[in-house]
């Protein structure tokens, strides 16, 4: 093995970044959009509570996306 070839493979993987830390957040699990009448219950809201919004909506449509984007808390 060469040397450029050790030095390589003892490159650490890059660290994954949390895009939420040190914002003040709570995580909704199993919200219910009752938007369009479906009435989808598994939804999983991202809220930021420094600016009172929704800012993530795992498991939405499109639809039920826009609609919680749209309100604040």
């Amino acid at each position: 093995m060469t040397e450029a070839t050790q030095t390589k493979d003892k490159k650490a993987a890059p660290k994954k970044v949390d895009p939420n830390a040190g914002k003040n957040i709570k995580i909704v699990k199993d919200a219910t959009c009752t938007f369009c009448g479906c009435v989808c219950d598994d939804m999983e809201l991202t809220v930021d509570l420094d600016e009172h919004r929704i800012t993530k909506a795992k498991r939405a449509c499109v639809l039920g996306r826009a609609w919680f984007y749209e309100h604040t808390v």
